[in-house]
């Protein structure tokens, strides 16, 4: 295998991975989305067009944060806000691969 081989192998390594890590970033949102239509009492037509709607991830974090915290009890604060900065730390590394 020559130099330029190895170099053309790494590169559709690079491309594959950079495809995993998108699509398991897709499917984090898609649990997202699910969480938010149970926090919306399983109404999903309005739930999908609100978090459609959402042209930001920070914005997204901050609305599943404030739905979290009017209908789960004060005693899930933590919770929450530990989920959500998990979260912006996905949606941070995510930007990372992407861009």
């Amino acid at each position: 295998m020559t130099e330029q081989d190895k170099g053309t192998e790494k590169i559709q390594e690079i491309h594959m991975l950079r495809g995993q890590c998108i699509d398991r970033y897709a499917k984090l949102e898609h649990l997202l989305q699910n969480i938010f239509s149970w926090l919306m009492n399983d109404n999903p037509a309005v739930s999908d067009i609100v978090f459609s709607k959402l042209k930001t991830s920070r914005s997204r974090n901050e609305l599943i944060k404030d739905v979290f915290g009017s209908v789960l009890p004060q005693e899930s604060k933590t919770f929450i806000q530990s989920l959500t900065r998990e979260i912006g730390k996905a949606d941070a590394i995510r930007n990372k691969i992407v861009h």
